[in-house]
């Protein structure tokens, strides 16, 4: 998976979109069909306040398909604090 990650084109168009009011700028990601689990989760700096979150389904090929969530805020993009993935 992380060599088919590499080289991600955006789509112009995302099959959905959604946009959502950050409480804190502290944030955590895990995947939703597991039980959740400290250590497979990423925490994540972001802006407070109004951001939008587009995603679109990524197969590179017939054995990888991601889910991939894209959240940009107008003023800053995200930073990565912590992988233990």
């Amino acid at each position: 998976v992380l060599s088919k990650i590499q080289n991600i084109c955006f789509p112009k168009k995302y099959e959905d979109r959604i946009d959502v009011n950050f409480c804190t700028d502290n944030l955590e990601i895990f995947d939703s069909a597991s039980t959740y689990a400290e250590a497979e989760s990423i925490n994540l700096k972001a802006n407070a306040g109004k951001n939008t979150i587009k995603t679109f389904n990524y197969s590179p090929d017939p054995e990888t398909s991601l889910l991939i969530h894209k959240i940009s805020n107008a003023t800053q993009k995200l930073k990565l604090v912590n992988t233990q993935l």
